[in-house]
């Protein structure tokens, strides 16, 4: 049996040539689009991988009749939360900027990876901001709040983590892996 242990990087090509050939099944718990589980017959083993960091998170010795689950993780896999996770970053002065507002937003998905939505929010000189995800819409959505009740909102649908990862390497949230997929604003 191989020695795997909580953050073991996730690497196709090695665990393949360890054990076999694999089939991606069903997730037990937490969010299906961070965790994807792949099955590995011959070894009778499942591997549930976080795909969002490229590290294996659990695994589970299987056959035909028992299930015995050791779950490697630390801490241990939470139950899907269906609500968003939010966080107030309080008095930003000037603002974030799209990097940094998608550097925070990955940082509170990788926290808490088990849930549905995330959103942060800050207050600048001049507005406060809400930028945040839903992962089962697939969609992306940066809303500015002026003191006079006006406003903005954008929205970008599709391939949110692409956009986000792209946003936190200082590229644009615009990005996809079709190209650029521009979001739509309007005022509020």
């Amino acid at each position: 049996m191989l020695n795997v242990m909580a953050g073991t990087q996730w690497n196709k090509d090695f665990f393949i040539k360890k054990l076999g050939l694999y089939k991606e099944v069903r997730i037990r718990s937490g969010n299906p689009k961070l965790l994807k589980a792949y099955y590995f017959p011959t070894a009778e083993m499942t591997l549930q991988v976080n795909v969002y960091i490229g590290q294996i998170d659990s695994w589970y010795k299987e056959d035909q009749n028992t299930i015995q689950s050791k779950t490697i993780s630390a801490p241990k896999t939470k139950q899907h939360n269906p609500g968003p996770m939010k966080k107030y970053l309080g008095n930003q002065g000037n603002g974030l900027g799209s990097h940094n507002q998608a550097k925070e937003l990955l940082d509170l998905i990788a926290e808490s990876p088990d849930c549905s939505g995330y959103q942060i929010s800050y207050k600048t000189e001049m507005d406060v901001v809400a930028f945040g995800c839903n992962l089962q819409k697939d969609a992306l959505v940066r809303i500015h709040q002026y003191p006079d009740g006006t406003g903005t909102m954008e929205r970008w649908e599709g391939h949110v983590m692409y956009r986000l990862k792209a946003g936190a390497r200082e590229q644009s949230i615009n990005d996809t892996p079709d190209g650029k997929v521009f979001g739509v604003m309007k005022q509020l």
